[in-house]
């Protein structure tokens, strides 16, 4: 009778930050650090502006994951800039710029706010669905 060990090592999941990871890159590919920070800062800039502009609320990234808004965040943000067109009054140009602005990124943030809500009564209709539960 043969009886197998297996040395199951468990590995902590330890994130590397973009400073870490630009040194190496620039090694295994032969390019110059300087155009692999470039090159990083600018895909990090874009991951980030896609979310901020409320294009989509969900990034997929091969090999990394997925980047979403969080719900919690985003309705904290909403009441924010609720509040502060609630309080300013346009009692100068600058000021009905600032409000102009304001109003412009709420009706982006709302419009996310409605697809992350799409997005999870999807999610609980299917989970209801392959549960038998019905809505």
């Amino acid at each position: 009778m043969e009886i197998y060990y297996y040395n199951i090592k468990f590995f902590t999941l330890v994130p590397k930050k973009a400073k870490e990871l630009i040194r190496p890159t620039a090694e295994i590919t032969g390019s110059k650090k300087n155009l692999v920070e470039d090159f990083t800062s600018f895909y990090w800039s874009q991951i980030r502006s896609t979310l901020i502009t409320g294009k989509h609320h969900n990034i997929f990234v091969e090999n990394i994951g997925t980047f979403a808004v969080k719900p919690g965040k985003l309705k904290d943000i909403i009441k924010k800039h609720e509040d502060i067109l609630r309080h300013m009054e346009p009692s100068s140009f600058r000021k009905c710029e600032i409000i102009h602005e304001v109003k412009r990124r709420l009706e982006v943030l709302k419009k996310l706010q409605k697809s992350v809500d799409e997005d999870i009564l999807k999610k609980q209709n299917v989970t209801n669905k392959k549960y038998g539960k019905e809505t």
